[in-house]
């Protein structure tokens, strides 16, 4: 999957970019609080 197109998919969930860490970019869920790191490459597994 596309690193795009999962950033994408995380903004119609409402997710939002809570930091940015040294190799992952943070993202955390509006309505849970959850936090889910996305690693910074094209291709993401």
């Amino acid at each position: 999957m596309k690193r795009n197109a999962l950033i994408k998919h995380l903004l119609q969930n409402n997710y939002e970019l809570a930091r940015e860490g040294k190799r992952h970019s943070i993202w955390k869920n509006n309505n849970t609080g959850d936090l889910t790191a996305i690693p910074r490459h094209n291709e993401i597994k």
